[in-house]
């Protein structure tokens, strides 16, 4: 009986409710795929060399990161926004955990060393609200193809506005926003601090710093995308 339910409604419930592509917004007609077949090949990817590209341009030469990079592209009204902006904004934490995924196939063809990764943390507050930190969800997905530990190796301490949005200095509004937690200990090792977007570096920077005075680590940035 239970089986006939389903056979009959569920075909009734995607009628009315079709599941769409976060990317375009279109049907997908897969509905085990959290992505439509034309969304996923064109992906804006960026191909860079962790060990060489632009994004380093982003940081003072004074913070010593082994690799920087970053999975997509981000254009203005485009897939990549779309994805983040589901991923933050409307419930779906597994597209984040996908698209970490995604993100950890591409480092794991370069890096065979990595210890853990660690999440851009958010404020306390702001993650009742959300229900989930989208860079843990992201450095989750990360963390299952590596085969690693994620560390929830940083506290933030100041809820800061939302740095987009703001004209205000970013670095002097990270001042004191990020600390060391006193129960999450570092292993020797190479870390990758994975965060959902790379738009100024102001954010990744202020953790770094922080992540930095653990003398024994290696330090790597990746993020979902950069914006251009």
């Amino acid at each position: 009986m239970k089986k006939l339910l389903q056979e009959t409604l569920l075909p009734l419930y995607d009628l009315f409710f079709p599941k769409l592509c976060p990317g375009c917004k279109q049907k997908v007609l897969n509905t085990n795929k959290l992505l439509c077949w034309s969304c996923l090949l064109t992906l804006p990817e960026t191909h860079f060399d962790p060990k060489d590209n632009l994004l380093f341009k982003k940081f003072p030469k004074t913070l010593p990161l082994h690799s920087l990079f970053a999975l997509f592209i981000f254009y203005p009204k485009g897939i990549v926004e779309n994805l983040l902006y589901t991923i933050k904004y409307e419930q779906h934490p597994e597209l984040g955990s996908f698209l970490g995924q995604q993100l950890g196939h591409y480092i794991q063809a370069f890096f065979s060393d990595i210890k853990g990764v660690i999440p851009v943390p958010l404020h306390p507050k702001r993650e009742r609200l959300r229900g989930y930190n989208q860079a843990e969800k992201i450095a989750e997905g990360m963390a299952e193809i590596l085969g690693c530990k994620v560390y929830n190796a940083l506290i933030r301490n100041k809820n800061t506005p939302q740095l987009a949005h703001t004209k205000k200095d970013r670095d002097e509004i990270l001042i004191g926003a990020f600390s060391l937690s006193p129960t999450e200990k570092l292993p020797k090792g190479h870390y990758f601090l994975i965060d959902d977007i790379l738009t100024t570096g102001a954010t990744l920077k202020a953790c770094a710093k922080v992540l930095l005075k653990e003398e024994k680590i290696c330090l790597s940035m990746a993020t979902l995308a950069y914006r251009v």
